[in-house]
């Protein structure tokens, strides 16, 4: 075979695996792309960011009222609305401020880091004290977070 042929065969290294993991990225990027000139042409979509704060905020407020591990996060289906929204939602600080200390401690930490200082709302869905992991790590966390507790509605006795 001559070196010719042998350049105009499909490769079988590395390369031609990355050129169509390439080619899917960009696909992908372009079905993003359109989606989200679509979203901007629809009514909900030219709302401005203050308005979209508020239907969050709302929205948040709803689900909060319900309490237990489960149920406290229904709140999440506002975030596959659109991007904007969902930018709009992470980038809202008083959404993450309520916080229970029975969750598990990477969750309380997003919510404490998307926080940005704001005053804290702790509370425990449940008695911790069985534990003693889970009651060490809601004692640090707060005395850590004293100076920013606004409120504290913590289970201490066993059901």
């Amino acid at each position: 075979m001559d070196p010719e042929t042998r350049n105009d065969l499909p490769s079988d290294d590395l390369h031609g695996e990355g050129q169509a993991e390439a080619f899917n990225k960009s696909s992908i990027a372009s079905k993003v792309i359109h989606r989200r000139e679509h979203n901007l042409k629809v009514p909900f979509g030219r709302l401005p960011d203050d308005i979209l704060r508020e239907i969050s905020i709302e929205h948040v407020h709803i689900w909060r009222m319900a309490r237990g591990w489960k149920k406290c996060f229904g709140w999440r289906t506002i975030l596959a609305v659109s991007s904007r929204l969902r930018s709009v939602t992470l980038e809202t600080p008083t959404l993450w401020t309520t916080i229970s200390l029975d969750w598990p401690t990477a969750i309380i930490d997003l919510f404490h880091s998307r926080s940005k200082g704001l005053p804290l709302h702790l509370q425990t869905d449940r008695y911790i004290g069985n534990d003693e992991s889970k009651a060490q790590a809601a004692g640090e966390f707060l005395s850590t977070n004293i100076a920013v507790i606004s409120n504290l509605d913590i289970t201490w006795d066993p059901p």
